[in-house]
């Protein structure tokens, strides 16, 4: 065996191996071990005639170490292949994953039982490229005949990261050809080739293999090939090829295909006549279709969305992606439902280093009507929305990343109120709710202040819902400046201009405000708070008082119904006192837990003014909670400032583990004391709440029940009538490693509303009184059982109630989910009917290194199982 290390000089190997690199540079293979001390040199050179004359010549020196790759252990009747200085051929340096080392072990894609895992490069210059590198090569033996050289005998050669392995290497130096023979390795990062035979020109830099295999490292792609040419232009061509990203010997799917180019430099491959397998089943057929072999994005067919439901029949979406450039795509969706037609969704996104903005929409020409075998009439009616065209626009914006200014956009608009639940979305990036907003801003912060502008109004897509006043438009100018470390001035301003559309269009509610002639009334509204705290802090306890002023003004179009004044003006002087103590017991009954006792009072003053002559364009109570106790006004939003004085007692107690730090339990209670009756509200119904001499009781628990269980709850307790007003609990379980449990409950008292229904009185009761019950069970490393079940105690009946099952292993992962649910177009009358429910059959597939089939299955499971987290892409 001889090892060469070339110089200036260029013999045999030189020339061959050299141009063997140059002519196929993909790939690499190491060389094989020779003795310690001494090796031998082959020396080559052209005779008078320009025949090759070789000799070798021994030298001194230690020999470079060529890779010594891990090797799984043979199987029974097996031979390990101790002399093989790369993994052998028939595993593509697949290692298992007992053999893989701890890092390796947390890159490999959940479920996998190993990876390929490239030899280590150990031999000298193995960092470098091949262009920096000197040439080494080996081989058992070597003969030159005229202008043809015959390397035998493990023929490897390695320059820089670049190796070739071969049992046999014919040059025919007149021809200008290479021929490999016999177990052929192509190796560089994060390639490796392997064929029976391959013919390089040294010329044209061409590579042609037979009986063809192929791994990416990175990516865990591997194939095969009858044929694999490597051209000049860096793309690897193949006919006759398989694709996966499955472990040796598991074909769960695989793309065949008559022929594939892989592009190694810029990571991407189109296939042509495509078959995909799933257990060597065909499944689909794809004419041609374009995919990355690496992270990258690539334009293509994505795997369509299959949906079957009850009102809209089988429902087909066909995604198709665009990769325009690094920094924008587009995604284009034909779709095709049963009972409805055909129509069009689009989604753009754009991306630099400042903003991201992405754009989307979607367009259903002459709508069909839905169902028509519950929808047909006897008299022929048109069925809802039959011959109208539908659509649905979406524009998202954020901007200035890294700066003191920012932009944002969110606008949504639709068709009809209807538009999501008939059509849903089946790729956009679109959220529907009761009011779709539609908002654009503008800031600049600075160290004190934060200043912005927006206009912003709301789409109300319920048949209930109270049409929203538009902002049109609203500036802010908020400053905070602390003096020392303990002194804190807060100044908050902003100016509003308020409209309404008088053209109801889709709810069929009224706005709250109106003059004389029952006309909506509008104007602008200028708002300031300007306060100062004095935020003192000890280990032992805090004391903050506050002052504060809060003035309104107003410019309104007409004045209210009943007032005559257009400008109405209201000024409130408003002081608090906000102080507690801590104190710790780190000897309680409860071990190496510390228990903490944290008693608070804050005092809060607010002065009556008439706010009688004032609109409302924007304001409603908050929501009563334990934390609204230490609030200094009882309104959300500025048209409104409570009047009150009033003191709030409240304690808090926790437990936490003295070793971690980790709050174990929390609980909290507490109760205003009123010393006047308040006046001011937005609902004169309320009236007799305002004057109580305390409010309700209000408590919150938060408890991490051993490791991976958490209990919560609160409850508002009326302690005049003995009754529950509010109250929720739950008992979640995570296990950070895919269970998940929870049980939940909550309850609401609300007042009851009265219909007159032919001269007959109709009271109904509007409590929530709700159950929900979700979890995610795996059952096997690969299989897991999902579920939820929410039903709703004061109508009867289930709001939402699916079960599915979830698939995931090395190479595929899959979905399916039966459900059963609730679209409401109101929320005024839940419980008063039976209410219709919708069934589907959701199908996502996903096909690991290739593509998937939509978000929709994933979204149903994300907000019906809290805590649940779609695998990762």
């Amino acid at each position: 065996m001889g090892d060469t290390t070339v110089g200036t000089r260029r013999p045999l190997y030189t020339a061959v191996c050299r141009q063997l690199f140059l002519t196929f540079g993909i790939a690499t293979l190491a060389g094989a071990a020779v003795a310690e001390d001494v090796q031998n040199q082959w020396s080559c050179h052209a005779d008078s005639d320009g025949n090759w004359v070789c000799a070798t010549v021994p030298i001194s020196g230690t020999p470079y170490r060529r890779p010594e790759p891990r090797v799984a252990a043979p199987a029974p009747g097996q031979v390990s292949d101790e002399e093989s200085h790369i993994n052998p051929t028939r595993n593509l340096d697949w290692v298992p994953l007992e053999q893989l080392s701890v890092d390796e072990q947390e890159r490999v894609r959940p479920n996998c039982c190993g990876a390929y895992i490239e030899p280590p490069r150990n031999y000298p210059e193995s960092d470098l490229t091949p262009e920096e590198a000197s040439l080494r090569v080996s081989a058992d033996s070597t003969e030159a005949r005229g202008n043809v050289a015959t390397l035998e005998g493990d023929v490897q050669v390695s320059q820089g990261y670049r190796q070739v392995r071969s049992n046999k290497a014919v040059v025919d130096q007149e021809k200008r050809v290479i021929e490999l023979m016999g177990n052929i390795n192509y190796r560089e990062p994060g390639v490796l080739i392997t064929g029976e035979e391959a013919r390089l020109d040294m010329d044209s830099r061409e590579a042609r293999l037979t009986d063809a295999g192929f791994v990416l490292h990175d990516s865990g792609v591997r194939g095969s090939a009858k044929t694999l040419q490597k051209g000049q232009d860096d793309v690897i061509y193949i006919d006759n090829a398989t694709y996966t990203t499955c472990e040796p010997d598991n074909n769960a799917w695989q793309l065949k295909t008559s022929d594939v180019d892989i592009d190694t430099i810029r990571n991407m491959a189109v296939a042509r006549n495509v078959r995909l397998e799933v257990k060597d089943i065909p499944v689909l057929y794809i004419p041609w279709i374009r995919f990355p072999t690496s992270d990258n994005r690539a334009t293509g067919l994505l795997f369509p969305v299959l949906v079957a439901g009850n009102d809209n029949g089988i429902d087909y979406s066909q995604p198709i992606y665009l990769n325009l450039a690094p920094n924008y795509d587009a995604t284009l969706t034909p779709r095709f439902i049963q009972y409805r037609g055909a129509m069009m969704e689009a989604e753009a996104r754009y991306l630099n280093d400042w903003s991201t903005t992405t754009v989307s929409g979607g367009y259903l020409w002459d709508d069909d009507g839905g169902d028509v075998g519950k929808e047909t009439t006897a008299s022929g009616e048109r069925l809802p929305y039959e011959g109208e065209d539908r659509w649905l626009i979406g524009v998202g914006h954020k901007g200035g990343m890294g700066h003191a200014w920012d932009t944002y956009i969110d606008y949504n608009d639709v068709s009809d109120i209807d538009y999501f639940r008939d059509l849903d979305t089946t790729t956009l990036e679109v959220n529907s709710q009761s009011h779709l907003n539609q908002e654009i801003a503008a800031g600049y912060t600075t160290r004190h202040w934060r200043l912005g502008v927006k206009a912003q109004e709301f789409e109300t897509i319920i048949r209930d819902g109270l049409e929203q006043y538009k902002q049109l438009p609203r500036i802010d100018a908020n400053g905070r400046y602390r003096f020392g470390h303990d002194l804190i001035l807060s100044l908050r301003q902003h100016f509003v201009a308020f409209d309404h559309s008088e053209d109801d269009v889709f709810g069929s509610g009224t706005p709250l405000t109106r003059d004389a002639d029952n006309t909506t009334v509008t104007g602008s509204r200028l708002r300031a708070d300007y306060g100062i705290t004095w935020d003192k802090e000890w280990l032992w306890g805090f004391f903050k008082p506050s002052a504060k002023v809060k003035a309104i003004r107003y410019d309104l179009d007409t004045p209210l119904a009943g007032q005559t004044d257009e400008s109405p003006d209201i000024l409130v002087p408003v002081t608090s006192l906000d102080t507690g103590l801590f104190f710790e017991n780190q000897d309680s009954w409860f071990g190496d837990y510390t228990q903490t006792l944290e008693p608070r009072l804050y005092y809060l003053k607010s002065e009556y003014e008439d706010q009688s002559a004032i609109p409302n364009f924007d304001t409603s109570d908050l929501t009563f909670s334990y934390q609204q106790l230490f609030r200094d006004d009882r309104f959300s939003g500025s048209d409104r400032i409570g009047d009150t004085e009033q003191l709030t007692l409240g304690v808090t107690t926790r437990l936490i583990d003295g070793d971690t730090g980790i709050e174990r339990l929390r609980f909290s209670f507490g109760q205003i004391y009123y010393f006047d009756d308040r006046r001011v509200t937005l609902n004169p119904l309320e009236q007799d709440a305002l004057v109580r001499d305390s409010s309700d009781i209000a408590a919150e628990l938060s408890a991490g029940l051993w490791s991976h269980w958490r209990l919560q709850g609160d409850i508002l307790f009326n302690e005049q009538d003995s009754d529950i007003n509010k109250g929720s609990a739950s008992l979640r379980y995570n296990n950070r490693e895919g269970t998940l449990f929870n049980l939940a409950y909550r309850y609401t008292r609300r007042d009851t509303l009265q219909f007159d229904l032919s001269q007959n009185i109709d009271v109904i009761n509007t409590d929530i009184d709700q159950l929900d019950l979700s979890f995610a069970l795996p059952v096997t490393d690969a299989w897991k059982f999902l579920g939820r079940y929410n039903h709703d105690f004061n109508s009867g009946q289930e709001l939402e109630v699916f079960a599915g099952i979830e698939y995931s292993s090395c190479c595929w992962r899959t979905s399916v989910v039966a459900r059963r649910w609730i679209d409401r177009d109101d929320t005024l009358l839940l419980g008063t009917e039976t209410l219709d429910h919708q069934t589907g059959l959701f199908l996502q597939i996903q096909f690991i290194g290739l593509a998937g089939t939509g978000t929709r299955v994933n979204n149903i499971l994300s907000e019906g199982i809290y805590g649940y987290q779609p695998p990762e892409p």
